[in-house]
Formats: structure tokens, C-alpha cells, sequence
């Protein structure tokens, strides 16, 4: 059973305003551009190995769907990573092909040992494709089901990882949250999620979860996600959902 596939770029239609994802029937995605690679502190090395891919597509193949604030989403994840100590690569737009994403895990997964500490955080299209199931969308258009990361994934030695999913449809992705490791998911496996608005200048999930670490004093994934997934679903019609294989509380 395939766990990617390539759909072909669109160049008319437009998807209901702010979704991040193709409702079904009305359709496929389909837009361009920038990304790199940061150390954390510029300093010396931390004392635990923190290591982090961020993904944000705003910009696909052609001029179909293509989103506001994904872009600035895997910047401010990359941002408040850098600030915790991480190593973070990141492809914003263009930059998130198929070929780049898998070639990062590759890296992500040979930075990584037992005790270090991981972060995957990606915002795009998201989609429930047939017998795929969750699927992000790459940049070139592949649809990669939540079954090729769990399988990418397989192999990491950390029991310290934490996922960030701000996508439509995105829910399967909770077969990720397996021991020592944290899923937060803008969506279950059905339901949609949106950009935010002009003042916000990012997905209202990313935008509520950003706020819960930076300015609500939480410290823990699970303590940002259950601030952002009341928010997100006080003020929009959506339903954050998680995967908590972590004992205890994961602290960035």
C-alpha cells in the first residue's frame, strides 16, 4: 500500500477562506519559496543534545490554495526552539519538497541519540486521503501519509519528542505519540483548522500555543496544548486533538 502520492498542480479555485486543508470533494491544493539551518544559541554546545525540523508551507506548485501564515508558523517554532538550546533546520515554502523533507528526517534522526532531545513541528495543507489516511502536502505536491512518518520515525533512539502538526485532517498523526514522545494536532482526522487573522500573522493553532509558551508562562507541551486547544476551539470551529506517550510532562 502506497504512503506517498503525487497529485497534479492546480491552477483555478479557491479553497473556503483561511482553511488549511482540501474539504474532500471540493478538491486539491495546490503555489512557491525560502528556509536554512540555525544553530540554537551560537554558544557552546548544551549539555543535552537539542536537535529540531521546521517545516512551514504557505507557498505550493502552481497558484491553487495556497495559505497565509505557515510560513511565519515554522518561523516562530524556529525561533522559540533556537531559544531553548535547539540545532533547528528549517524549509519554509519551496523548500518543503518531498525529496528535502525526507532528506531532514535523514539528518534529524542522525543528530539524535538516546537522552537527546527532538522536535518535528510542520504547518501546511493537511488532508484524509483514501487508504492514506492523515497526509501533510509537500511543496511539490506529494500527499505523505502519517504512516511514512511513523515509519521514518521507527528508528529515533530519543524518548524525548515532541510534534507539532498545524494542518486540517491531521489526527492520524497520533499513531507518532508512541513512548517518550508528545503529538499536538490542530485537527482530529475529520475536522478542519484556519489561519488566523492580520493581527494574529499566523494558523490559530500555532498562534494560541506560541502564546501559551511565550507570554502564558507555560513551560510544558502538554500545558501549551491544552491552553491552545481551548482557545482554538473557543473562538473557532475547530477540534485540536494530542497523543500523550510521555511519562510525566515534556519540557521544551
Amino acid at each position: 500500500m502506497p504512503v506517498v502520492m503525487q497529485i497534479s498542480a492546480g491552477v483555478e479555485g479557491k479553497m473556503p477562506e483561511g482553511i488549511r486543508a482540501a474539504g474532500g470533494e471540493k478538491g486539491k491544493p495546490g503555489g512557491g519559496g525560502g528556509g536554512g539551518h540555525d544553530s540554537g544559541s551560537g554558544g557552546s554546545e548544551p549539555a543535552t543534545n537539542k536537535v529540531a525540523l521546521v517545516i512551514g508551507i504557505s507557498n505550493y506548485d502552481g497558484s491553487r490554495y495556497d495559505l497565509q501564515y505557515c510560513d511565519d508558523d515554522a518561523r516562530d517554532w524556529a525561533n522559540y526552539l533556537k531559544g531553548k538550546g535547539y540545532t533547528v533546520h528549517t524549509l519554509i515554502d519551496g523548500q518543503g519538497t518531498l525529496s528535502n523533507i525526507e532528506s531532514e528526517i535523514a539528518w534529524l534522526n542522525s543528530a539524535e541519540n538516546a537522552g537527546d532531545e527532538v522536535a518535528f513541528c510542520y504547518a501546511g495543507h493537511g488532508m484524509k486521503s483514501g487508504n492514506l489516511g492523515s497526509c501533510i502536502l509537500t511543496s511539490d505536491l506529494y500527499q505523505v501519509s502519517y504512516k511514512w512518518f511513523v515509519d521514518k520515525f521507527s528508528t529515533f533512539s530519543s524518548a524525548h519528542i515532541f510534534f507539532c502538526f498545524d494542518a486540517c485532517q491531521i489526527g492520524n498523526m497520533r499513531s507518532l505519540g508512541t513512548n517518550g514522545r508528545f503529538v499536538a494536532m490542530a485537527s482530529n482526522a475529520n475536522s478542519y483548522c484556519y489561519d488566523g487573522t492580520k493581527e494574529m500573522q499566523n494558523g490559530v493553532f500555532t498562534y494560541y500555543y506560541m502564546e501559551a509558551l511565550e507570554k502564558q508562562g507555560y513551560t510544558t507541551a502538554e500545558g501549551a496544548f491544552n491552553y491552545a486547544e481551548y482557545k482554538s476551539e473557543s473562538t473557532y470551529n475547530m477540534d485540536c486533538t494530542s497523543a500523550d506517550g510521555y511519562a510525566g510532562e515534556l519540557v521544551f
